[in-house]
């Protein structure tokens, strides 16, 4: 029987009406891939900017774009930043937020900076996995360093650099933190930090990762455990398990945290080097609650190491009360091997 005309009218009416929505929604605004870094002189390939990160500050509607990168020296990474306006529009030249090591002297390092804004003190907290020359560390003894910034001016406040990890024996090259992260929570005026370490103490073996955490207070000192530890992948001494790539959302609701990151675990039906995404929820005191390092994705069949998951993020939507994990993928639905598409997958308050 052939659909009457009215139902088929007000079938393409709705449906122009959403095109035309999504539409609006997706068009671009102001300038097309305005350029936000400058490093190095135009022309050259030996300068580059990587590894973007950004905040954004409503109280004087300003955006703080961080990254690291070589601006002077050939292969010298420090972290740079630069305050754009709600339009796009460059408020401040580009500054140097990090100080690794002597200036001039490539063996250290800054890399892979995260951003977050404090509302309660207009400021941001830069933090990145650095090799430093001070407090007793050595070459190639990487852990995690801050900053703390004014949010409308971007100059530096507070301590200059401040170490917030403490990873393996002292002195040891062999030990080191990665990938950090970090979330403020206004309700206490503190933040938390979160990075992947390989810390070769406590019965871990060298070159087993895992997530650890500090808590920090709105002026960058430690609060509680130090370094305390988040996941744990597989049975502890064996390198053959690691949790990577970790990720932190702050919970207004509850007031809680949800830490996520690729992992490689044991636990059974997975097998060694099958990747997936896990979490664990965090009091705001950082302790443990819910279930332990309870599994996100899944990725292909069970037992089949060469699907995974990488790379997660997470965002909590206090409208709703539920977290959005998103995350690199390698599945077999609709896809082969080695075909990567972004996944997602939405967790209530609990998990």
């Amino acid at each position: 029987m052939p659909r009457p005309r009215r139902a088929v009218v007000i079938l393409a009416t709705s449906l122009i009406f959403c095109l035309a929505i999504s539409t609006a929604l997706a068009t671009e605004i102001g300038p097309n891939d305005f350029r936000i870094s400058q490093m190095g002189p135009d022309g050259s390939t030996n300068f580059s900017a990587i590894s973007p990160a950004v905040a954004y500050n409503p109280q004087d509607d300003l955006y703080l774009v961080v990254w690291y990168g070589d601006n002077e020296v050939d292969n010298e990474n420090e972290v740079y930043g630069r305050l754009i306006g709600s339009d796009g529009a460059p408020v401040t030249a580009q500054f140097r937020i990090s100080d690794m090591g002597p200036n001039g002297d490539v063996d250290y390092d800054a890399l892979n900076p995260a951003v977050a804004y404090n509302a309660i003190a207009n400021e941001f907290l830069v933090v990145w996995s650095g090799d430093d020359d001070t407090g007793g560390l050595g070459d190639n003894e990487s852990e995690i360093f801050g900053q703390r910034l004014h949010a409308d001016t971007g100059l530096h406040t507070g301590a200059n650099d401040f170490r917030i990890s403490d990873v393996g024996p002292p002195g040891s090259p062999v030990n080191g933190a990665s990938e950090p992260e970090v979330v403020h929570n206004p309700s206490a005026n503190e933040y938390l930090v979160v990075w992947t370490a390989d810390e070769g103490l406590g019965g871990l073996a060298n070159e087993e990762h895992e997530v650890y955490g500090q808590r920090l207070s709105g002026t960058g000192g430690e609060l509680g455990a130090n370094d305390f530890r988040i996941s744990s992948m597989g049975p502890d001494g064996n390198a053959s398990y690691d949790a990577l790539s970790s990720a932190v959302a702050y919970n207004s609701i509850a007031n809680e945290y949800l830490v996520v990151w690729s992992g490689d675990d044991n636990t059974p039906p997975l097998v060694e080097s099958e990747e997936e995404i896990f979490g664990q929820r965090l009091t705001s005191t950082g302790a443990a609650v819910g279930s332990d390092d309870f599994r996100i994705s899944d990725m292909g069949p069970d037992g089949d190491p060469n699907l995974g998951a990488f790379h997660p993020a997470v965002v909590h939507n206090p409208g709703s009360n539920e977290f959005l994990v998103v995350w690199e993928g390698d599945d077999n639905v609709a896809t082969i091997d080695e075909e990567f598409e972004v996944f997602g997958q939405r967790l209530s308050a609990t998990g």
